[in-house]
């Protein structure tokens, strides 16, 4: 029993996961769960303790809970498939994460406010991967979509401003 089954092909990866992104909207909702969580966690932890001793401990219970995801999807013979760009994709998320861990930390350290700094984070986050979504990924840009970004652009002003 491998843990791996190497996908050279990228299409057949593509197909695996075809079906499963009909589906994607309650994933959308753990990450917005997810998110909260994070962003009120990190401000509870503010001056509590160090910075990077937050971060230490962060990851090691994110890796904690993967590894408890990885054995039960083993446990049910799930298959895991990569392709080189996903694993490179992979690597590229867990550095940018690292580095919004550290900041995150540092920033309610400081005293950053979560009802502001939390959410103008977010927005300008959301605002950089729409960017690239539209720009580089040639994703569709609807005028919902326009009118949606027009709003975050006032938003992330009237957040500076206050």
């Amino acid at each position: 029993m491998h843990l791996f089954v190497n996908s050279v092909d990228n299409r057949k990866a593509t197909e695996v996961y075809t079906g499963a992104m009909q589906s994607w909207k309650i994933f959308a909702v753990l990450y917005t769960l997810g998110t909260a969580g994070y962003a009120i966690g990190a401000k509870l932890t503010g001056e509590k303790i160090s910075p990077l001793l937050a971060v230490i401990i962060m990851t090691s219970s994110a890796l904690a809970v993967s590894l408890c995801l990885l054995f039960f999807y083993r446990l049910y013979d799930g298959h895991l498939t990569y392709t080189r760009y996903g694993i490179g994709a992979a690597l590229f998320a867990g550095a940018s994460i690292a580095i919004a861990d550290l900041a995150i930390f540092f920033m309610y350290s400081r005293g950053a406010q979560l009802s502001v700094a939390g959410i103008l984070t977010e927005v300008v986050a959301i605002a950089i991967v729409a960017f690239v979504g539209i720009i580089f990924l040639k994703e569709p840009l609807s005028i919902t979509k326009a009118v949606g970004f027009l709003f975050s652009a006032i938003g992330i002003i009237l957040l500076f401003e206050g």
